[in-house]
């Protein structure tokens, strides 16, 4: 996943560059990040993205006056070429063809490049400068997965996220060996305290031709016990460690964690019979050494690594070659598309101009509330009875979301989609320990709640306590006070006011305590 720390900014020289894109579609983010590794912006002054909605075609105008080429992105995921096309006409009318360049993207389609691009031929739209990156092409550009989560799929996903880490850190070394004048290769070790055997299959993948951007050394390390003392050498030596670490292995702990330094660490879990985010929190509380000492933990199932994920694989490394081709044409495009006149920049600031909101802060009356957790919905099904209730008809829609170790960026997206967020959290998964503490779950995801929406717009939940008084939801606020940092309030519930409220539905004065509880909650959303 990339941080905000990560981000790049775009280099001042040459021409300016507005994206227009519909909200919350995160391929666009990894498309600009691709731009920019890929020197693609260096002839743009600056750039930006505008997320744009059907009826906000003079907020398109009020932005687009002040850039020079306008990039149009297109997803054929949620939309037919035909509503896309539909959704650049407004923006053609107003500024023409010459400035304006397409680009689709057709995750989940079985339609071949050329068959999409006769279709948008025949979608009458007059703009010619179109390119279009297949599903491979996307997946190499942003680990996120689309489409359903078959076990083929998911590996292939797994796979190319472990791809995504090692290719980074390798990334960074370059620079450092820039910087120093001594050229390093990066070297990736499996310390395991099982047999080669067992981890071959991962240092095989590793190893194989063009899975990384560049030649890595990797071993194998077996990790005897007692540790030996050449191990911390070893250790130190390394540009990424991956911690394989099998099924019948969780409940050893190494001897060696206080060596670790756990930016570099990757801890794979493979043999289990489940990979899916239950297995995932379970270990994780189960056993909070293993995500103490990595920066991601991934979870292999047996399902996973017997389907035939390599036939995607290969897709991958096939679109590796076009995706490099593309980018240059999408370069060509922009050096060679016209910028917008002055003339006609002042012809357009005659028209009536509304300023765009920012998409953290977007004025929307009816709230689209998320709410996020690590929980299954069966948890807070009673919130959504009581959001769907009469008492809460304001709400536009609610949106409940999964939150996964290895799913941030699809975090990110979600919250995107809201302008409300619930963060839940319920006791029966062991304690309090939402952020702040030891083994905390939610730490960036409240924070991330918070930058995106603004703290007016989080509210922290939890339930299944034994005791709900103001004098407990003080002491969480005490020992956790992140909470109260980044979220508007805190609403605490115990079991019985959960079961009073499952007997009666939809009512917010079942009796004084819970009743003002809900209250406050309704407020806030209104």
């Amino acid at each position: 996943m990339i941080s905000k720390k990560e981000r790049k900014t775009i280099p001042h020289t040459g021409k300016r560059l507005t994206i227009f894109c519909e909200a919350a579609n995160i391929d666009i983010v990894f498309l600009i990040e691709r731009m920019i590794t890929d020197n693609i912006m260096k002839s743009c002054s600056s750039g930006r993205v505008v997320y744009f909605m059907d009826d906000r075609e003079n907020e398109w105008k009020s932005v687009s006056i002040k850039s020079s080429v306008i990039l149009f992105y297109g997803c054929m995921v949620a939309n037919s070429l035909g509503d896309i096309a539909k959704s650049l006409e407004p923006i053609i009318k107003t500024y023409g063809t010459e400035h304006i360049i397409v680009v689709l993207g057709y995750a989940n389609t079985t339609k071949s490049e050329k068959e999409i691009k006769a279709e948008w031929i025949l979608s009458k739209s007059s703009c010619s400068k179109v390119i279009c990156f297949t599903e491979q092409e996307l997946d190499l550009i942003s680990p996120s997965l689309k489409g359903p989560k078959t076990a083929a799929r998911s590996m292939a996903y797994k796979v190319n996220y472990i791809r995504h880490i090692l290719s980074k850190e390798s990334q960074h070394l370059g620079m450092e060996s820039v910087k120093t004048k001594k050229k390093q290769k990066p070297t990736v070790r499996i310390f395991s305290w099982s047999k080669r055997k067992h981890s071959e299959w991962l240092r095989q993948l590793l190893i194989s031709k063009r899975f990384l951007d560049q030649e890595h050394e990797v071993r194998y390390i077996y990790v005897p016990s007692p540790v030996d003392k050449s191990l911390e050498e070893k250790i130190s030596c390394c540009t990424n460690i991956i911690l394989y670490i099998t099924s019948a292995q969780l409940g050893f702990k190494p001897e060696f964690l206080h060596l670790l330094d756990r930016d570099k660490v990757i801890a794979v879990i493979d043999n289990l019979d489940d990979s899916n985010t239950e297995t995932l929190i379970k270990i994780k509380q189960t056993y909070p050494h293993i995500q103490r000492m990595s920066q991601e933990l991934i979870l292999f199932s047996r399902e996973e690594k017997s389907s035939n994920y390599e036939n995607y694989r290969t897709s991958l490394i096939l679109a590796e070659k076009t995706l490099q081709e593309k980018m240059i044409q999408l370069e060509d495009l922009i050096k060679d598309t016209a910028p917008i006149e002055n003339e006609r920049l002042e012809v357009i600031l005659k028209e009536p101009c509304i300023s765009v909101p920012s998409i953290s802060h977007r004025s929307i009356e009816n709230h689209t509330v998320g709410i996020f957790s690590r929980s299954g919905q069966n948890n807070y099904s009673w919130i959504l009875t009581l959001l769907e209730s009469e008492n809460f008809s304001h709400i536009k829609e609610i949106k409940p979301h999964c939150i996964t170790n290895n799913g941030y960026l699809k975090f990110r997206e979600a919250v995107s989609q809201c302008t409300f967020g619930i963060l839940y959290h319920t006791k029966n998964y062991g304690r309090v320990n939402v952020t702040n503490v030891t083994d905390s779950l939610y730490d960036e995801e409240l924070k991330h709640l918070s930058d995106e929406l603004g703290k007016e717009k989080v509210i922290v939940i939890i339930d299944d306590l034994e005791d709900s008084s103001s004098e407990e939801k003080n002491r969480i606020l005490d020992y956790q006070p992140d909470i109260g940092n980044l979220a508007k309030e805190l609403f605490i519930f115990s079991e019985s006011e959960k079961t009073s409220y499952k007997l009666n539905p939809g009512d917010l004065l079942i009796d004084s305590s819970i009743g003002e509880k809900f209250l406050g909650i309704k407020d806030l959303l209104q």
